[in-house]
């Protein structure tokens, strides 16, 4: 698994909290109900970053979402990874 592929379990638990009302901390942030979009954020541009990374050191192909991208994909990736950069900040 990769750096950013490990971190994704987290942000879907996060979700899955506020989606039930709860909160839920990733260091020392407390996530709650307000925080929904920026935890889907987060989570794609978590996939994207794998997605790359996973490409970049051979693998031939990576799905996300039920979408599959292989080398040729990178531009597509990029560009996926800096919209959702965006709306993470």
């Amino acid at each position: 698994m990769s750096l950013y592929a490990d971190q994704l379990p987290q942000i879907q638990a996060a979700i899955v909290a506020i989606e039930n009302g709860d909160t839920h901390t990733i260091g020392t942030r407390v996530y709650g109900a307000g925080d929904g979009d920026e935890l889907y954020a987060r989570e794609e541009l978590l996939s994207i970053q794998a997605a790359i990374q996973a490409i970049q050191e051979g693998s031939q192909a990576y799905t996300i979402h039920g979408r599959s991208f292989t080398f040729g994909d990178l531009d597509d990736l990029y560009q996926q990874r800096d919209a959702a950069r965006s709306r993470v900040q």
